[in-house]
Order: C-alpha cells, then sequence, then structure tokens
C-alpha cells in the first residue's frame, strides 16, 4: 500500500525479514519514505513494551498532507518522513483496553485528521469501530455496530471523498439459515462524529445476502461500493452507488453470461469509478472484467480476460 499527499512525498508500508527466515526470523513492519526523488526505508517503531514479531503488521497507509500520515493494522502509527510514533489501538468506551483489535483501512480528510476502521473483539463477539486520528491530540474510538445484528462479517473498507465527509463499508450477519447466516452490507458516514449505518440494498435474486471488498467515490454524492453476494447457483458480483444521496444496487454487465464471481478493486476518477470482477473455480482465477460506474450506470470494457495461466487467487 502506498500514499502520495503530494508529488514527491510518497509513504509505501511493508514487511520485512529482521532475521533469515530459514533460522527463525520474523517478519516486521517497514516504511519505505520518499522525498522528492529518493525512497529511504524505516523500520516502523512498535508500541511501548512490544516485542518484534510477526504478530506486528500494517494493512493501510493515508495522508492528509506531507507532514501528516497514519498507516493501521494491529496498531496505529503517526508521523511523517523519518519521524514516526507507534499507538496502541485504542478501545470504544466501555471495552477493556485489554481487547484484540485490527484495523484493517485508513484514510484521511485533505489537510485534516484521518479515520480508522476495523474491527474489535469483545464479549458480544466481532464488532466495527471507527477511529478518529487527529493532528494534535489522542486518536478516539467509536463503536458503530448497527443494532439487530450478530457480528462483523469481513474487513472495512473507509475513504474520504472531500474535507468534511468519510464513508465507510462493511458486512454484518445476522440470524442463520441451512446454508449459513444472512449477511448485510452497511454503509457509514461520518463527519464529525460517526453517524449510525444504514444497510445497503441487495439484487432480487440475492439468497444468503453480501459482502463488500471495496470502496471508492469520486465525490460527496457519489460513491461505488463492491464485492460480492449469494445466490442459489453461487457468488455474483455485487455494485452498490451512492448517487445523490441514495444508495442503490445495479446488476453487473458482462461480456458474456453473467457468470458466478466476485468484484475487489475499486477506484475513481473525476466523474467515473472503474472495478474489477474475477470468475473463480477451486480457488483458481478464470477470468476477469473491467467494468465502468458512473451516475449514468454500469458498463462492462472489453470481453471477458482470461488469464495467462491459472494461479491461486491471491487478491484482485
Amino acid at each position: 500500500k502506498v500514499a502520495c499527499p503530494a508529488s514527491g512525498a510518497c509513504v509505501a508500508i511493508g514487511t520485512s525479514a529482521l532475521s533469515p527466515l530459514a533460522t527463525g526470523g520474523v517478519m516486521v513492519p517497514i516504511l519505505d519514505v520518499q522525498s522528492g526523488s529518493t525512497w529511504t526505508a524505516i523500520r516502523a517503531p512498535l508500541p511501548t513494551g512490544a516485542i518484534p514479531s510477526s504478530a506486528f503488521g500494517l494493512n493501510a497507509v493515508a495522508c492528509s498532507s506531507p507532514q501528516f500520515c497514519v498507516a493501521a493494522g494491529n496498531y496505529l502509527l503517526i508521523g511523517a518522513g523519518s519521524s514516526w510514533a507507534a499507538v496502541d489501538i485504542p478501545m470504544p468506551a466501555g471495552v477493556p483496553t485489554s481487547s484484540f483489535a485490527y484495523l484493517s483501512d485508513v484514510a484521511c480528510r485533505p489537510g485534516g485528521d484521518c479515520f480508522a476502521v476495523g474491527n474489535f473483539y469483545d464479549f458480544r463477539g466481532a464488532r466495527v469501530m471507527v477511529i478518529r486520528i487527529p493532528r494534535t491530540g489522542a486518536p478516539v474510538a467509536t463503536d458503530v455496530q448497527p443494532s439487530g445484528v450478530d457480528g462483523a462479517y469481513g474487513e472495512s473498507q473507509i475513504t474520504c471523498p472531500s474535507a468534511a465527509l468519510c464513508m465507510w463499508t462493511n458486512s454484518f450477519s445476522s440470524g442463520a439459515t441451512s446454508s449459513g447466516p444472512t449477511v448485510t452490507p452497511f454503509a457509514g458516514v461520518i463527519s464529525d462524529t460517526p453517524a449510525p449505518p444504514q444497510s445497503l440494498p441487495l439484487p432480487a435474486d440475492a439468497s444468503n445476502g453480501g459482502q463488500m471488498s471495496a470502496l471508492a467515490c469520486s465525490s460527496a454524492t457519489f460513491c461505488v461500493a463492491t464485492g460480492s453476494y449469494m445466490t442459489p447457483l453461487g457468488a455474483k458480483g455485487l455494485v452498490e452507488r451512492l448517487n445523490g444521496g441514495i444508495w442503490d444496487v445495479t446488476d453487473v454487465p458482462l461480456a458474456g453470461s453473467n457468470v458466478p464471481g466476485m468484484l475487489g478493486t475499486a477506484g475513481c476518477g473525476a466523474s467515473t469509478c472503474l472495478a474489477a470482477l474475477t470468475r473463480h473455480s477451486s480457488g483458481l482465477a478464470l477470468s476477469s472484467q473491467q467494468l465502468e460506474v458512473s451516475p449514468a450506470g454500469v458498463t462492462a470494457i472489453g470481453a471477458l480476460l482470461p488469464p495467462a495461466s491459472p494461479s491461486p487467487q491471491v487478491g484482485v
């Protein structure tokens, strides 16, 4: 993952072996920081008292300016350039600080605060929280679990399309059927504080709900969330659009038949977004399809493309 708040001022996150893995070495988080045309690798600091181990990792990084960046994973890393501070993940009010937590994504308002999303676990199960990381002051966590659900089902995504607004998505399980729990996607809005999330619509042929895997916005009024939903015939690609303040669900057009598949990455330009769909069988990627998503609808770009040679599908 990489964040570039300005030209020549990027930050990338990754891992590096502390010593040769063959001799029992562990992987620890690192930062690659760009200054002009020069990149410098920095071993990421760990929280106070932490012993280096592969349990510490970073999943996402974002910057509100070249002087303020946040990386999130099993802990928070706040700073810029060669100066970074490791911070334990704060818990929402009333939750023991010893509770396990995991942050899956982070986004920043241009020139403002940053927000991380992820799961924490207590006696109620997996719950979603939003952490506000201000430019000055301590991070604050808020439990944003919707009412009437059993637990978080997947990883949260977040994006900040404007200086006043951020948007997050995740899916939640509730009840149970003969084929498993019902999974419902939700989306939440963050202005100064997180608002209660709302459930997203699903296609008419959905059986056990849907799960989101990516979120992107071209503006504060147009966003795209992608993932997959279950039908009696298998998983299909799912495209949810926030268009003028209302979420709607759109059929996924393919160059061939509407075969089972799932949508992964999504990204937006000034007015349209792109998403990628991959078909799977027994863990192998069979073909891929690009989609253009706009306020007018969803359009398949080109034909279904088979990979050069089947290989295990790690990510999209």
